[in-house]
């Protein structure tokens, strides 16, 4: 429990600084970058235990794997954008 709270401290303090036009364009790229490696890694995870499963020839699990993947990149696009456009960022 506090590894999670932690952990979305991180996420959410990088995505709010790295979208802030207080915070110098270096450190906000840096951030931003932390923020997507975060959940670039996640997705990666999630693709190669589909991939494992699909080896060992449990398509269902592989199906479910991938999708988890698909739908976490595509939530991490959306929430981005939103939150560009709410800050009015280009």
């Amino acid at each position: 429990m506090i590894m999670e709270f932690i952990a979305s401290l991180i996420l959410e303090g990088t995505l709010e600084a790295g979208t802030s036009k207080k915070v110098p364009l270096p450190l906000r790229i840096l951030l931003l970058l932390v923020f997507f490696a975060f959940y670039g890694a996640l997705i990666g995870v999630f693709i190669m235990i589909g991939a494992s499963a699909l080896k060992d020839g449990r398509i269902v699990g592989a199906i479910v794997m991938f999708a988890i993947s698909a739908i976490i990149a595509l939530m991490v696009i959306v929430w981005f954008i939103r939150t560009c456009k709410s800050k009015h960022i280009r």
